[in-house]
């Protein structure tokens, strides 16, 4: 990884709502190929942070750069532009109930490519094969499990090849099994395609399974108070909040095996 040359650079932004102020001034890099995890307690603006990062949520102070390019003041052709280059995966999965897990994930080529829709129906049976979702296209949202829904989620994320893909919560409401399995496909995907993800839990097996780095976003001090992989802040913070947090487990599991 080039770090040197980061995919998205955050410089100095604040999470707010309204005239209370979450946290000040978050400085950080992720770089390309990396899994970066935002992590923290309820209410410190995780969510919110990451839909500022995906432009769903406008960032009224402080600069997100994309290849050097600045998403927050760029003109709109050139923010929708860059958003083509993002995938968002919502805690809940957010699939349309009324369409099939085919419709669901041909949403996005109909809207923003030229495909022919024989074309369009031979990427939706790939993307599902890609997240071991194969033959289900028929099938609705009601029809799978969580752990489906979730892959049936990122599958849709992916649709469009996105250099970025954004996962709010992807492991909430999920089994252990489930869980781990889901950790495993983000792994894979990151090795096979390239893909940067950017992932937003409090779910330690996870972070500890997923993440190649990390940021710990505070409210009560209003700060970003930790970065780094969460295994060595885990291991040699000497802030106590931070090494609660992690050590909060028995043990820390192993990474997943890709």
């Amino acid at each position: 990884m080039d770090s040197t040359n980061p995919i998205i650079e955050l410089r100095g932004v604040e999470l707010a709502y309204d005239s209370r102020v979450l946290i000040e001034s978050i400085n950080t890099t992720v770089q390309k190929g990396q899994i970066f995890v935002v992590m923290g307690g309820s209410g410190c603006g995780k969510s919110t942070l990451l839909r500022q990062m995906a432009g769903l949520k406008e960032t009224t102070k402080g600069e997100i750069l994309y290849h050097g390019e600045d998403f927050v003041s760029a003109s709109e052709e050139k923010k929708d532009r860059m958003a083509r280059q993002f995938g968002v995966m919502f805690q809940s999965g957010a699939l349309w109930s009324s369409m099939t897990v085919g419709e669901n994930v041909a949403l996005p080529l109909e809207e923003h490519s030229q495909l022919s829709p024989h074309a369009i129906t031979d990427l939706v049976r790939l993307k599902l094969a890609y997240v071991g979702l194969a033959g289900v296209e028929g099938f609705y949202p009601s029809e799978l499990s969580g752990g489906m829904v979730k892959r049936a989620s990122i599958a849709r994320a992916m649709a469009l090849d996105p250099e970025i893909v954004f996962l709010d919560e992807p492991s909430a409401g999920l089994d252990p099994l489930s869980s781990r399995r889901l950790d495993d496909l983000i792994l894979r995907l990151r090795d096979t395609l390239g893909t940067t993800f950017v992932v937003v839990t409090h779910e330690l097996p996870s972070i500890f399974a997923i993440a190649d780095h990390s940021i710990f976003l505070d409210p009560e001090t209003h700060t970003m108070r930790a970065s780094g992989n969460p295994r060595d802040l885990a291991r040699d913070s000497t802030d106590p909040l931070i090494r609660n947090f992690l050590n909060r487990a028995a043990s820390t599991p192993e990474p997943v095996k890709s």
